[in-house]
């Protein structure tokens, strides 16, 4: 059974998802752009069923979360610490992570800075920011795969065009299985009157960072499992087997028939190389 509350921790209220048994060992699972929580629930029921203690936050500027307006609070390193907060809630001296997309690279910053946290590491859908950055200094095609980006920097322009139609933009770069209910429940997301903004301010806060050189990458000495879908339409395949260069130990599994959302299109599949990772 999957229990959601808010949790007020110093900095920031987070809404949070939690399965599985307290005493079991510790699994924070961390969502992308435009996606909450619920994107891992399949994940989420077979990892408590396992035996572990599953926590899955909307992350911050997300529906239900807090939600503050300025670029500067999304830094990835504030993105960071958010998390971290929220393991030393639960008195987690230490813990299993996995991000993806967006998620992901939170999940790579907090392995760069506090390895001594998590016990191992999964990526799905995310370089590593130095893989990034190195990639796209001679591949234009990973540019133009990131256009999206640039179009996210406008004020108000792109608020305007997800909103339009029911969100139709948003819902058209989901899974194309999506039920009637499933996308229905992250329209209820979008509604939040702010939401849209502050779920964009984690690429505004991206681009300011790297420009400003705010975000330093370093090779990675967690144990990691890197995941990707061959097919991904953002994010070429290169770039998870560039993101391997900078770590210490790690393996890569590529999904060749599928696209960018693992955890729905491989639901069974991601949740066993979670467990199988985990537990190794």
């Amino acid at each position: 059974m999957i229990k959601t509350t808010q949790i007020q921790l110093q900095n920031v209220a987070l809404y949070v998802a939690i399965a599985g048994p307290e005493d079991g060992p510790a699994v924070l699972l961390l969502h992308g752009f435009p996606d909450a929580w619920f994107g891992w629930e399949n994940q989420i029921k077979t990892l408590a069923q396992k035996g572990y203690f599953v926590i899955a936050p909307n992350q911050r500027g997300y529906a239900k979360s807090a939600q503050p307006l300025a670029v500067k609070d999304y830094s990835l390193n504030l993105l960071a610490d958010d998390i971290i907060a929220l393991a030393d809630y639960f008195n987690l001296s230490t813990f299993y992570l996995a991000g993806h997309d967006f998620g992901g690279m939170v999940a790579w910053i907090i392995a760069a800075k506090h390895p001594q946290r998590i016990k191992k590491l999964a990526i799905l859908s995310a370089p590593h920011l130095l893989a990034s950055w190195e990639y796209n200094q001679t591949h234009w095609q990973q540019k133009f795969k990131s256009w999206y980006i640039l179009f996210f920097q406008l004020s108000v322009v792109p608020e305007f065009v997800l909103r339009r139609f029911n969100f139709h933009a948003l819902i058209n770069n989901l899974p194309l299985d999506l039920s009637a209910a499933q996308k229905n429940r992250y329209r209820m997301n979008w509604q939040e009157k702010q939401v849209l903004s502050t779920m964009l301010n984690w690429y505004r806060a991206l681009l300011k960072d790297l420009k400003t050189k705010q975000l330093k990458g370093s090779n990675i000495a967690v144990d990691t499992l890197i995941m990707w879908g061959a097919k991904d339409k953002y994010l070429h395949k290169d770039l998870a087997r560039l993101s391997l260069k900078y770590c210490s130990n790690a393996q890569l599994k590529i999904f060749e028939g599928t696209g960018h959302w693992l955890m729905h299109d491989q639901n069974d599949a991601v949740a066993d190389l979670l467990i199988k990772h985990f537990s190794n």
